[in-house]
């Protein structure tokens, strides 16, 4: 595959989803999410910010965000199903609040031009 090719298949990253991947704020409300839910374990903590950061960048939808988070991360179902709403009323709703809604552009036809100049 050429290096153009490869480029033109990558997919466009909202610049609002890049903010929260990107913000400094966004680990910390991961890490207190986990730990206000018994997660206390760096690897874990680590692990649900790698999976979060996948449903920022819709690899991965919140129902299969839960059942990475109970076989992969061997969370509990229920506090699986917690960490999961919770990361999505705080991280993943400022996303839903930030995106502008898209203009709606009326197509309006040229008026004809009834003065016409002879031209020589």
């Amino acid at each position: 595959m050429s290096k153009k090719t490869s480029r033109q298949s990558k997919e466009k990253i909202s610049p609002n989803i890049l903010k929260i991947v990107f913000s400094e704020k966004t680990p910390f409300q991961i890490s207190k999410i986990c730990i206000e839910n018994g997660i206390e374990g760096e690897e874990k903590i680590e692990q649900v910010a790698h999976y979060t950061g996948l449903v920022l960048l819709g690899k991965l939808t919140l129902k299969e965000f839960q059942k990475t988070l109970e076989e992969k991360v061997e969370i509990d179902p229920e506090t699986a199903e917690k960490i999961n709403q919770e990361i999505s009323e705080t991280i993943l709703s400022t996303i839903k609040s930030n995106v502008k809604k898209p203009e709606v552009k009326i197509k309006t036809h040229p008026k004809k031009d009834t003065y016409r100049e002879l031209v020589e």
